[in-house]
């Protein structure tokens, strides 16, 4: 039986993060789809596994990524609709989205 921080977002969160700073994309993007898919601390880490939908984006905007990179970055944008609009990764997430071509 796993334990009950592996099925956490913010455990693999932290862990997705250690990955992409490590340049390891293909396991940091894995740890945030799992992040974002675990029902695991959607209500007391919410901006955990919101924050997990922008750093897909990121991550998706290397070559061939381009489709899944766009919903990341609507998805994370759906749940900031309501937040302040000068915060950094939600400016990012639109300009990418406005750029030509999207993402």
């Amino acid at each position: 039986m796993a334990n009950h921080w592996e099925a956490h977002a913010l455990f693999r969160s932290a862990l997705a993060l250690a990955r992409y700073k490590a340049q390891d994309l293909d396991g940091a993007s894995a740890e945030y789809e799992k992040a974002v898919s675990l029902p695991s601390g959607r209500s007391t880490c919410g901006d955990v596994v919101v924050g997990s939908f922008h750093m897909l984006g990121q991550i998706y905007q290397q070559p061939g990524g381009k489709g899944k990179a766009i919903e990341s970055y609507r998805t994370f944008l759906s749940f900031c609709k309501n937040a302040d609009p000068g915060i950094s990764e939600a400016k990012e997430a639109r300009k990418r989205l406005a750029a030509p071509g999207g993402a």
